[in-house]
């Protein structure tokens, strides 16, 4: 399992970067659709961690993590591109 930040990529959507799972091998720079406020929306991945790191953290989270509904572009952007 992989902790994923995701930036949404919609106008009128979340200014931030937001907290999604998922079981697949994800790269930084890829392209997602994610679920946000009821609506299904494309988001870039820019950082992936094992989910095992940030397990203690998760647990005291007043929130839940989402899982990405699908893979849209495994290579969207380069990791080079999204570190930059």
């Amino acid at each position: 399992m992989n902790l994923l930040t995701v930036i949404p990529l919609a106008t009128g959507a979340w200014r931030g970067k937001l907290s999604y799972y998922s079981a697949k091998e994800i790269v930084p720079g890829a392209l997602v659709s994610v679920s946000l406020r009821g609506k299904t929306l494309p988001g870039l991945v820019t950082q992936v961690e094992p989910i095992l790191v940030k397990k203690a953290e998760l647990k005291g989270a007043a929130f839940g993590l989402k899982k990405v509904d699908r893979l849209l572009a495994p290579h969207f952007y380069t990791p080079n591109f999204v570190r930059a």
